[in-house]
């Protein structure tokens, strides 16, 4: 399996097939990765995605996690963003708020709200997840072709280089 792009989707799916021996190459455009983005912010349902892919990356978040700024580990505190879209009766609203923060709290964390994260930090402890050799850099794919004898793709990089794979997943920005 071939995957395009080393991005959040590009390295959790990595790290899935390498848990379960599926032989699979990441492609990447550049030749390392790069220290861009700006932070990404998750609520329960998307953290609980990411540990049910595989249980260390919880770890990895957990090294990487801030929070609301304004908001203890106890949900005590105003969060900013609008208050007025989450609680519609005004009268004692910051009690009201705080038992909402407080209600959605991420699994094995008593931490309330959504958790933010940079990209290259958290990105950074997923590469260590999946063995050195199934990243290859400086990559950029130009077209995918099909082998119908063969039922395989050949993938055809800028650099001249080739590829055969069974599957292709573009996993990332329309840069990879």
């Amino acid at each position: 399996i071939a995957i395009i792009g080393e991005g959040l989707a590009g390295l959790t799916l990595s790290i899935r097939l390498t848990r379960h021996g599926i032989p699979h190459k990441i492609y990447k455009s550049v030749p390392v990765f790069p220290e861009i983005g700006t932070g990404i912010a998750l609520g329960p349902n998307g953290i609980t995605a990411l540990e049910l892919i595989d249980p260390l990356i919880k770890d990895c978040l957990k090294k990487c996690i801030t929070y609301n700024k304004g908001v203890n580990e106890e949900g005590e505190g105003v969060a900013f963003f609008r208050v007025s879209e989450c609680v519609q009766d005004t009268d004692n609203i910051e009690t009201k708020f705080n038992t909402l923060i407080t209600i959605v709290c991420h699994t094995g964390s008593p931490k309330p709200d959504r958790a933010y994260f940079h990209p290259t930090r958290f990105l950074d402890k997923l590469i260590k997840l999946i063995p050195p050799s199934t990243v290859s850099f400086g990559k950029s794919p130009m077209s995918i072709s099909e082998n119908l004898l063969k039922s395989n793709l050949f993938l055809n990089f800028s650099n001249s280089s080739k590829a055969i794979t069974c599957a292709v997943i573009a996993c990332n920005s329309i840069k990879s």
